[in-house]
């Protein structure tokens, strides 16, 4: 009869814990959430500009937040030359580690003009053209 009495109260006591436990669990399930830090935004590294011919072209590289991210390049040339840079959000799982994305374009512009490089519809920097190398030439 004792034996019954120690696991009764033993079963009593196990159900009291659980009891309490599912009590704590569920004060953290209405606990207000705290939004998880947005990755940073992109920024960027390096541009050159390489003047040939009537033509720009301006590279570079993009440091992204993760390694998802693509750049996408759009030339407008209403209001002086610009290379318009976006880098859109991606929805998936990736991997969020800083990455170098690269980039080209090519702006038709006068050899002088400085072509402006805007970053998410943020100017970020503007190019000072360098004339290409001339062809090596061969030697008799």
């Amino acid at each position: 009869m004792r034996s019954w009495i120690i696991a009764g109260a033993l079963i009593i006591a196990l159900i009291g814990a659980y009891g309490v436990y599912a009590l704590k669990a569920g004060e953290g399930a209405n606990a207000p959430k705290t939004p998880a830090a947005s990755a940073p935004a992109a920024a960027l590294a390096s541009v050159k500009d390489i003047y040939s011919k009537g033509t720009h072209t301006v590279s570079g590289i993009v440091l992204a937040p993760d390694a998802c991210t693509e750049v996408e390049t759009t030339v407008a040339t209403s209001s002086g030359p610009s290379l318009y840079l976006v880098t859109p959000a991606d929805d998936g799982i990736c991997l969020q580690l800083p990455t170098e994305v690269s980039f080209s374009a090519a702006v038709d512009a006068g050899a002088t003009t400085s072509v402006r490089v805007y970053l998410n519809e943020q100017l970020a920097t503007t190019t000072n053209p360098v004339a290409a190398p001339p062809p090596p030439t061969k030697k008799k």
